[in-house]
């Protein structure tokens, strides 16, 4: 994949990561135990939401020069899997815009990718087991006795292990979360030095048109200078017209 859909695929993979982390609360407060993961569960989630706005907010600055508009840009955030993150010409303007810190930041995006994709593994690590307990729902609504189905349900080996596996496994997510941390961080201050290379080598341009500006009022100045002292000159016909003269320190350039 090109970079510029390497950074859709990040994008469209947080919404995922909050899905699955639907599917543990949700199946948790079928089981009865969600209030002992209530506390876990909202810090992950705030967490994932954090990296989320951070990245979201990140493209808006990396997008917006490459796009023009900044509705465009808000559509194509909002779209990840329209055909402008696969556009070859996107994608040069892109490399275009990040310089000599193209190669280092597709090299962080990918690391993002793999990163984000892994927590998405993390979180939805038994898809099958969680979707069944979910199904119970529907089971126990028609069951005479709920207690029965929670019952049948903690008796599940492998459901205790999803209970356990959120529980216990805070480290496997910190790592991951970690990782994204320190990415978006990368990408920040890639960025921001493509900015700043972008500025200064615009610096140089805007110098000297101003300086040719300067230049010009200069020389404008000492032509009205210099044909008001001839004028003067001209009206001065007496004898003692050196006793009049005015030194105005022009000199001609």
């Amino acid at each position: 994949m090109s970079g510029l859909e390497i950074a859709g695929a990040v994008l469209a993979t947080f919404p995922l990561i909050i899905s699955g982390l639907e599917h543990w609360k949700k199946a948790a407060r079928i089981a009865g135990f969600f209030k002992h993961i209530r506390e876990e569960y909202n810090k992950c989630r705030r967490e994932v939401q954090f990296h989320q706005l951070e990245y979201v907010g990140h493209l808006k600055q990396l997008l917006f020069p490459i796009v023009g508009d900044l509705d465009e840009t808000k559509r194509l955030i909002n779209e990840t899997d329209c055909n402008e993150w696969r556009d070859p010409i996107m994608q040069g303007k892109l490399k275009e815009r990040l310089q000599d810190s193209y190669e280092l930041y597709m090299e962080t995006i990918t690391r993002m990718d793999q990163s984000a994709k892994a927590l998405q593994k993390e979180l939805c690590f038994d898809d099958t087991a969680v979707q069944s307990k979910i199904n119970n729902e529907a089971t126990r609504q028609a069951s005479p006795s709920r207690s029965s189905v929670l019952s049948h349900i903690r008796s599940k080996i492998d459901y205790q292990l999803f209970k356990v596996k959120f529980s216990l496994r805070e480290l496997n997510r910190r790592e991951h979360f970690d990782q994204l941390k320190e990415c978006n961080h990368h990408l920040e201050r890639l960025l921001n030095t493509s900015d700043k290379i972008s500025a200064l080598q615009n610096t140089p341009n805007q110098s000297s048109k101003r300086v040719k500006h300067l230049e010009k009022v200069f020389l404008a100045a000492w032509k009205m200078s210099y044909h008001l002292f001839k004028a003067l000159q001209m009206s001065w016909n007496c004898p003692c017209q050196k006793l009049h003269f005015a030194n105005l320190k022009l000199e001609h350039r």
